[in-house]
């Protein structure tokens, strides 16, 4: 939240012919406990998919997500701003 905020309250502007006013930011994390049945390419692909859903929700936001192992669900959102 505060990462986001700090950027937008920076008004970077963009370069020319950029359809955005301001450069900002959208970040996709994602966490899970070591030693789990998750592996590296999990965990990347759960932050991938956090940032992609930043992203669609119109930017300018973030996403943290928790590989769980006993959920149904294994990518469960625990926090976010999705822009």
């Amino acid at each position: 939240t505060q990462l986001v905020a700090a950027i937008t309250a920076a008004r970077i502007p963009h370069a020319p012919g950029v359809e955005q006013p301001w450069v900002t930011v959208s970040v996709g994390a994602a966490v899970a406990m070591p030693g789990g049945r998750y592996t590296a390419a999990d965990l990347l692909s759960a932050a991938d998919q956090a940032l992609f859903r930043v992203k669609r929700g119109g930017r300018n936001g973030w996403q943290l997500v928790c590989l769980v192992p006993e959920a149904d669900e294994p990518h469960i959102r625990i926090a976010g701003n999705d822009g």
